[in-house]
């Protein structure tokens, strides 16, 4: 999931966080509707590979709920980096809190162990979340449905992207690499 998100982070929001900073605030909503496509066409590609790696790990169960919090995380976060980038830190402020804050009290408050609930508290406080900022900065998907904005993302993102995930390689792999070495308990 973190490195779905880096993806996402740098073919979605960098090039998001750039058109706000340096748009108009009447541009704001075009600019939060192209990110909030862009975010449900990536899910389809980042939500099989979730289910690759479920697939793999014997925990197909989780796979729907997985799936749906790593899209409401993405939905939320690219309403967030909206407002953020626009300079409405304080219109995106309760609502992250009630994200962040929220699902670490909510999952205190349960207990729960059960991956299930957790991907659905994520998904349920991402979600709202999503809504309240699209009810703040709202989206527009009028200027959504053409090529440019692909092609301006892929052509800001895909340097981040290359840097993203070189930096995810030599932060994981040698974990992963100890571990393999030393075994769980190493």
């Amino acid at each position: 999931l973190y490195a779905i998100n880096t993806c996402h982070g740098s073919l979605v929001l960098y090039p998001l966080i750039l058109n706000v900073a340096a748009g108009k605030k009447e541009d704001f909503r075009h600019m939060n509707g192209i990110a909030f496509l862009h975010t449900l066409a990536l899910s389809l590609p980042f939500a099989a590979v979730l289910a690759g790696v479920t697939f793999f790990l014997h925990r197909m169960e989780i796979w729907p709920f997985l799936a749906l919090a790593m899209i409401g995380w993405q939905v939320q976060e690219s309403a967030r980096r909206t407002l953020l980038s626009g300079l409405h830190s304080r219109s995106a402020f309760l609502p992250d809190l009630f994200c962040y804050v929220g699902q670490g009290l909510i999952l205190l408050a349960l207990r729960s162990t059960n991956f299930v609930v957790i991907f659905l508290v994520m998904a349920v406080t991402s979600l709202v979340a999503a809504l309240w900022q699209f009810g703040i900065v709202r989206f527009s998907l009028a200027k959504a449905f053409t090529w440019e904005p692909c092609r301006y993302a892929w052509q800001i993102g895909r340097y981040i992207l290359a840097g993203n995930a070189l930096n995810m390689a030599t932060l994981q792999v040698p974990s992963w690499t100890a571990g393999q070495c030393q075994g769980p308990a190493g």
